[in-house]
């Protein structure tokens, strides 16, 4: 049997028959993109590795049950089902962690120096993400939140619409957002491990 001469469905009746060369053919084709698709949402290789892991164990454990008619759309929904029920799970734990961290800080005194250095990379880590910004929507952000100006200030000083002031500001929230989310995720993983 060629993996090549073979369609997805063709393999997969076989996988139902327990063909386990069939199975090992569908892995081959399709291992890779589970990872890479995991990787890019989880930044994690071990992680995107258990997920190429629990999806390929599912489809061979529920082999006989499964009506797959489409074999790549059914694992790119199933690799997604998993990567988002893994994010879910995080997202959980960081929040147990957070109030776990609040608890210990209202019993422990608090050292200021500590604070002051974690608020100052705190700042640069920020800056290093604005920095991937345009200019301008960097010197809006800056004007709005470090220079605490109000939109119609800043739209005044720079001769541009308040919407626009506005525009820019989401665009840089939902920049901010997305990055520091992922960093929070992986100080996750970093903390756990």
């Amino acid at each position: 049997m060629s993996s090549s001469k073979l369609t997805d469905l063709e393999l997969w009746l076989a996988v139902k028959r327990s063909d386990q060369r069939a199975f090992s053919f569908l892995y081959d084709r399709y291992w890779s993109k589970i990872y890479t698709t995991s990787y890019s949402y989880l930044r994690d290789k071990e992680l995107a590795a258990n997920v190429v892991h629990d999806v390929f164990t599912s489809l061979w454990l529920r082999r006989d049950a499964l009506m797959i008619q489409s074999f790549e759309a059914y694992v790119t929904r199933a690799t997604k089902y998993i990567i988002f029920r893994n994010l879910s799970q995080l997202r959980k734990n960081l929040m147990e962690y957070e109030d776990d961290l609040e608890r210990k800080l209202k019993d422990d005194t608090t050292n200021r120096g500590e604070e002051r250095l974690v608020q100052d990379e705190s700042m640069q880590l920020v800056q290093y993400y604005l920095s991937a910004l345009p200019a301008r929507c960097q010197e809006i952000f800056s004007m709005s939140r470090f220079d605490q100006l109000s939109n119609e200030e800043i739209a005044q000083q720079l001769g541009i619409s308040k919407r626009t002031v506005e525009n820019q500001l989401t665009y840089a929230l939902k920049h901010l957002r997305m990055h520091l989310k992922e960093l929070s995720i992986i100080c996750l993983f970093l903390l756990v491990s």
